[in-house]
């Protein structure tokens, strides 16, 4: 049996809105409007480009974004107390341009944030000490209208 928690319930809700918005966008597409948008509760930017979970001390994890204008997030579980780094290796993107990444805690909140431009050289944030236990978010965005990869890694 598993326990209802707070990021469960959050990750639940996420992917509800993410839902009811592409609804909504599909059937204003085809001309149809049965609920106002104001209706629907607001979904964050990063929220729709989640990809998955990363574990702390691991090998990295791809992080790609293939939509300009979107960002690629990824979640682990961090413990009050606990320190950790997060860093975006390998980066590329289409405009050779700037990137950053932020890390959010359980709320969406941002706890902090880093940024790198060119080709190539990474991003890093941290080491931070986490306030919170539960679902840390670690973000990555390049330009508004830029693609790009990398590899994530979360350590301790």
């Amino acid at each position: 049996m598993k326990l209802v928690t707070r990021s469960r319930i959050q990750r639940v809700m996420s992917a509800v809105g993410r839902w009811a918005f592409g609804l909504l966008a599909a059937l204003a597409l085809a001309g149809v409007s049965p609920v106002a948008a104001s209706a629907l509760p607001a979904v964050p930017a990063w929220a729709a480009s989640s990809c998955c979970t990363v574990t702390v001390n691991e090998p990295s994890l791809p992080m790609k974004i293939t939509t300009p204008g979107k960002t690629a997030s990824a979640t682990f579980h961090g413990t009050a107390g606990q320190r950790v780094s997060a860093v975006v290796t390998g980066v590329v993107t289409s405009d050779q341009g700037c990137e950053t990444l932020t890390l959010l805690d359980p709320t969406g909140a941002t706890v902090t944030s880093g940024s790198g431009c060119g080709n190539g050289n990474p991003i890093s944030i941290g080491p931070v000490t986490l306030a919170k236990t539960g679902t840390y978010t670690v973000r990555f965005e390049t330009g508004n209208t830029a693609t790009g990869h990398g590899s994530l890694k979360v350590t301790t």
